[in-house]
C-alpha cells in the first residue's frame, strides 16, 4: 500500500474531507490530492502532523499497517 493510499484510506476513515486534512495539516487540498493520486508524496516534516491528523503512529503511516497513535493513549 503506498503513503498516499493510506492517507486516503484514513482520511475517509475519519470522514475528513481533502479540504479538512489540508487545513490540519498546512497544506493546499491540491497536495493532499496528488499524495492520493500517487503524484507526490508529503515533504518528510508534515509526517507528525499527518500522523496526528490521521490518528496513526509514524510507523503505521510508513507501513500501512494501521495501529492506534500513542499520542492519543493515556497513561
Amino acid at each position: 500500500m503506498t503513503t498516499g493510499e493510506i492517507i486516503q484510506r484514513e482520511r475517509t476513515r475519519l470522514g475528513l474531507s481533502q479540504e479538512k486534512l489540508a487545513e490540519q495539516v498546512g497544506v493546499s487540498h491540491q497536495a493532499v490530492s496528488k499524495w492520493e493520486r500517487g503524484q507526490g508524496c508529503p515533504d518528510i516534516s508534515l509526517f507528525p502532523p499527518l500522523s496526528r491528523a490521521l490518528e496513526l503512529d509514524l510507523d503505521a503511516l510508513l507501513s500501512g499497517e494501521r495501529k492506534e497513535n500513542r499520542f492519543l493513549e493515556g497513561n
